[in-house]
C-alpha cells in the first residue's frame, strides 16, 4: 500500500536527518563546524526522499493514492529555512505538480459523458420517452447513402404522418442546426430534433429542442 511505502521514506528521510544532526553536534563539540556542509546535506536527503516520493506518485495507481503522495511532496521542507535550498527541491515539486494535473484531467475526461454514452441510453428508453411516444426507432449511426458517409445519430419514423425523424445528440449547448439542415435534404420534409445537454441559446423555428434531463435520458455507464 501506498500510505506504508510513504510511511518508510519519511522514517528514513528522519533516521538520516538524525544522524545528520548528530554529526554536525559531534563537529561543532570538536571546534570543526561548517553549517553551510550540514545544510547541504540535508538537502541532498530530502532531495533523495522526493525523488522516491515523486517515483512513488507515478507508480501508484489509485487517483486517491495520488492526490496523498502528491500533498505530501508539496509539503514536504528541509528543516531550516533557506531560499536558496528550498529552490533546490522546486524541480522536482514542479513535476510533481504537472504529472499530478496532468491525471487529473485525464481522469476527468474519462468520467465526463460522451454521445455515444447518451446515444445508448436515448436508444435503450426511447419507447418509454414521453415526447417520443408517437415515434419508432429505424436505427443509429445511420449513413446518409452510399456515396454520403455522414451518419444520422438516431434516426425514426413518426407513426401518424411516415415523416422520418432526424434526431442529433450534441454534448453541452452546441447546436446542430447545420448537421440537420443538410441531413434533411436526403428526406421528404422531415422532422429534425436537436437534443443537447443545457438548452441552446439560439434556437431555429424548424428545428425541436430538447435537452437530455427533459426527456429523463442519463449517460449510459
Amino acid at each position: 500500500m501506498y500510505q506504508e511505502k510513504i510511511e518508510r521514506i519519511m522514517a528514513e528521510t528522519l533516521r538520516n536527518a538524525g544522524l545528520c544532526g548528530l554529526h554536525y553536534e559531534e563537529n561543532q563539540q570538536s571546534g570543526n563546524t561548517d553549517f553551510e556542509l550540514h545544510k547541504y546535506t540535508l538537502d541532498g536527503i530530502y532531495a533523495s526522499a522526493l525523488g522516491k516520493l515523486f517515483s512513488l506518485l507515478q507508480s501508484e495507481s489509485s487517483l486517491e493514492g495520488k492526490r496523498e503522495i502528491y500533498s505530501k511532496i508539496v509539503s514536504f521542507r528541509p528543516p531550516y529555512d533557506d531560499e536558496h535550498l528550498t529552490s533546490i527541491h522546486s524541480a522536482i515539486i514542479g513535476q510533481s505538480a504537472q504529472y499530478f494535473m496532468a491525471t487529473v484531467q485525464d481522469e476527468n475526461s474519462k468520467n465526463k459523458p460522451t454521445e455515444e454514452s447518451y446515444r445508448q441510453s436515448l436508444i435503450q428508453m426511447f419507447s418509454t420517452i414521453k415526447a417520443f411516444n408517437r415515434y419508432v426507432i429505424v436505427g443509429a449511426e445511420m449513413y446518409l447513402s452510399q456515396e454520403d458517409k455522414d451518419r444520422v445519430d438516431v434516426l425514426a419514423k413518426c407513426i401518424d404522418t411516415d415523416r422520418d425523424v432526424i434526431i442529433e445528440l450534441k454534448l453541452g449547448d452546441k447546436s446542430a442546426h447545420k448537421q440537420l439542415r443538410s441531413y434533411a435534404v436526403h428526406y421528404e420534409n422531415p422532422i429534425l430534433i436537436n437534443i443537447t445537454e443545457s438548452t441552446v441559446k439560439r434556437k431555429r423555428q424548424d428545428i425541436i429542442y430538447f435537452t437530455f434531463d427533459e426527456l429523463g435520458v442519463k449517460p449510459s455507464l
